[in-house]
């Protein structure tokens, strides 16, 4: 069936559109460190990439270095990501057989042999890839979605009569469940093209969202995964975070002399009654704790038996994780409709999302 859509499909289309010059050129200085000598690392976007393929079609460069590129920079990143945690040891032991599950998944080899796969089918889901690492631990099932919307341009006041003008978008969806080799991940596209991953989500947002998630669950449905896992409860490492800065406040230390590798900007709270409150910084580089009222308010709620945290905005310091993605803050958001979900943004790769998973543990135990 040929594709009827204007989004790339081939390896160099996607890996244009997913990764940015500055990725394809850290990739391209990685080999030529190496001794590939004849790639060429000036010049526009366009102008890296015809190098790049020059030298995958000279056999300079292996194609799987593109298919790494891609992946993790596409699967990581811009996404809500659901974490579920293994009821016992058997089920560990489970979701530690990639290559079982692999099995369990594809019928046929032929399936499994035609992945990694770009090919879109119009407003319908297609298995993009699904890999194992270390010999069957950590592994990634991954498929593609192919979504149409119109979006507002620009608005023409004529004499008697207005006109509004709208473009078509057409946007892949990438929805993958990834095995960490401790929780198991369901990580959807944000929706739209991109904005604030703190913006309020309407209730066709979270349709679309549970859609998404549920088209991933119905792929890998076969390998009976879900009643491997319980959702992990994010609400106890917001908790032990705002405790730890409560704590800090009390001590005399400011976010300037913090240990603590992060900030926090706004808090969402949901009391007894099923009442909430919020409280929110002045700007997303002030954290909550520059105010005591402000924390003496959070406190309160903290030491209330049947008030708990309902979402939790931080920001990670660069400088706590080595520059992993840049110099600006990590902007991430714990919690809100789902207490086992937090969005991320867009432009970072699958090592940051590991390093905030890690971190989320610390304060879960």
């Amino acid at each position: 069936m040929s594709v009827k859509t204007r989004l790339p499909v081939t390896l160099f289309e996607v890996l244009d559109s997913t990764c940015t010059q500055q990725q394809i050129h850290k990739m391209m200085q990685k080999h030529k460190d190496l001794g590939i000598t004849e790639l060429r690392l000036t010049g526009t976007k366009p102008e890296l990439i015809a190098s790049l393929q020059e030298a995958v079609l000279a056999g300079r460069i292996p194609e799987a270095a593109i298919f790494d590129l891609i992946r993790d920079h596409e699967e990581a990143g811009g996404q809500h990501i659901f974490y579920l945690r293994p009821k016992n040891s058997d089920a560990v032991k489970t979701l530690n057989d990639g290559l079982k599950i692999g099995n369990s998944i594809f019928q046929s080899e032929d399936a499994r042999a035609a992945l990694p796969n770009f090919t879109l089918k119009p407003n319908e889901y297609v298995w993009a890839d699904f890999r194992v690492t270390n010999g069957g631990g950590p592994w990634t099932a991954k498929i593609y979605g192919h979504q149409e919307r119109v979006e507002f341009k620009r608005q023409e006041v004529r004499a008697t009569s207005v006109v509004r003008y709208y473009d078509k978008v057409e946007k892949r969806v990438v929805c993958l469940a990834h095995w960490n080799g401790k929780e198991l991940e369901l990580r959807v596209s944000h929706l739209g093209s991109g904005g604030s991953i703190e913006a309020k989500r309407t209730k066709t947002d979270d349709r679309e969202i549970d859609r998404r998630v549920k088209k991933l669950q119905e792929f890998v449905s076969a390998a009976g995964l879900m009643k491997l896992v319980v959702p992990w409860d994010l609400t106890i490492a917001c908790v032990a975070m705002l405790r730890k800065v409560i704590e800090e406040k009390r001590q005399g230390i400011t976010s300037e002399n913090s240990d603590l590798p992060f900030i926090t900007s706004s808090v969402r709270f949901r009391d007894a009654a099923f009442g909430s409150a919020e409280f929110n910084s002045q700007e997303e580089t002030e954290a909550l704790a520059s105010s005591g009222d402000r924390m003496a308010a959070i406190e309160a709620y903290l030491a209330s038996p049947k008030a708990f945290c309902r979402q939790l905005v931080l920001s990670w310091d660069a400088s706590s994780a080595s520059g992993l993605w840049g110099k600006s803050p990590l902007r991430t958001v714990l919690g809100g409709m789902n207490l086992n979900e937090i969005s991320i943004i867009a432009g970072v790769n699958s090592a940051t999302v590991k390093y905030v998973t890690d971190e989320l543990r610390k304060f879960s135990n």
